[in-house]
């Protein structure tokens, strides 16, 4: 009896058997496979959400910049305001490439410098200098401050955007939408409002991305008539 109860102290002192450690170790890395998977999923998801944030916050931010610029345009004939320009560009593909001059009041007034609000703006695309594999269009601002005659003109470019397929501007007048605006050949008279239409490459997006509009009526008075132009 004693060598009876000796055996069975023994088999209850063993412990777990190698196959319930092997089932153990098994669930336990289903357990952190399954961790790393949902924790893989929500970083991504949250770097995807942080990535769009960020993209909308930059194109509003463009968005708004092109508009403060057209609220603010000085007609032709005002003191250092010149000529509209807006040219339709296709590239190959028909890809629309405009581009759209004028002057505005938008220019910041700073101590340290001689220049007025009025500074001359010029929207437009151009090819990435360092893109080995074309991906987009650049959208950049041109700033002139210095508008008074200088043997070389003074500007700075910004890049606003990366990645653009297209720019297109349309100019409404006389309840009709053109692809071009030259005021020299419109009695030096602003449009009405400007369109503006921008297609950006979102790579590894399913589906098409809707592009970035902005309609801007334009409020300035032609400094050939006294009506105000709305």
């Amino acid at each position: 009896m004693s060598a009876l109860s000796d055996s069975r102290a023994m088999r209850e002192c063993v412990g777990f058997t190698l196959v319930e450690l092997l089932a153990a170790l098994i669930i336990t890395s289903l357990l952190i496979v399954a961790l790393v998977t949902v924790l893989g999923t929500a970083f991504a998801m949250r770097d995807s959400t942080t990535a769009q944030l960020e993209e909308t916050d930059q194109t509003g931010s463009v968005l708004g910049m092109i508009k403060s610029d057209l609220k603010q345009l000085v007609p032709p004939g005002e003191l250092l305001a010149g000529a509209i320009l807006g040219e339709r560009v296709e590239e190959s593909g028909g890809i629309r490439a405009d581009s759209l001059e004028f002057y505005s009041a938008s220019g910041s007034l700073e101590v340290d410098k001689p220049w007025g609000d009025i500074q001359k703006v010029v929207y437009s695309l151009r090819e990435p200098e360092d893109d080995d594999h074309f991906r987009g269009y650049e959208l950049v601002r041109k700033v002139t401050r210095n508008l008074l005659p200088s043997l070389e003109e003074e500007s700075s470019e910004t890049v606003l955007l990366n990645g653009v397929k297209s720019l297109e501007f349309q100019y409404y007048s006389e309840e009709t939408w053109q692809d071009t605006w030259d005021s020299s050949a419109n009695d030096d008279a602003p449009p009405e409002a400007v369109s503006v239409h921008i297609e950006l490459i979102r790579e590894g997006a399913t589906d098409h991305a809707p592009p970035l509009e902005l309609l801007c009526a334009v409020v300035a008075e032609s400094a050939v008539s006294d009506e105000t132009v709305q």
